[in-house]
């Protein structure tokens, strides 16, 4: 996998989780990004404990980071995102090694352009997640 794809399925993978992962949590928060899945959740705090020290050190991927965390359902704050994080990851091989056995791991994630498939079981979308595959009704508010 290359620095191109890693970053575009690490940005498809942690929007729905930056507003939860950038501030601290309330109790509130944390029920509410629990939502988004356990295992989910999990994967998305093992992610961003191996990407924040090296986002802090890079003002213009915080600052992108940021803006996802305000604005999720934002197509330029994610490109943005993304393509900051495919600089830092082509700056950085050995991070880029790292993160690639635990992104193909996730590989039951996809990414369809209007949210991301979790597992198949969670849809991400609008501030909404809908349990079931994308044709289910049940929708839930975060």
């Amino acid at each position: 996998m290359d620095a191109t794809q890693l970053a575009k399925d690490l940005a498809s993978f942690l929007t729905p989780f930056l507003p939860y992962l950038i501030k601290p949590l309330t109790e509130a928060a944390k029920k509410s990004a629990e939502k988004l899945g356990e295992e989910a959740w999990s994967k998305a705090q093992t992610l961003w404990n191996k990407l924040q020290s090296k986002i802090e050190t890079k003002p213009t991927l915080k600052e992108a980071a940021q803006e996802v965390a305000k604005a999720p359902d934002d197509k330029d704050a994610q490109a943005a995102f993304r393509l900051q994080l495919k600089k830092m990851l082509q700056e950085d091989p050995d991070l880029l090694s790292e993160l690639q056995p635990i992104v193909s791991q996730s590989s039951r994630i996809i990414n369809t352009g209007g949210g991301a498939y979790i597992e198949g079981n969670v849809h991400v979308r609008n501030g909404d997640f809908v349990i079931g595959n994308k044709n289910t009704t049940s929708r839930k508010k975060k």
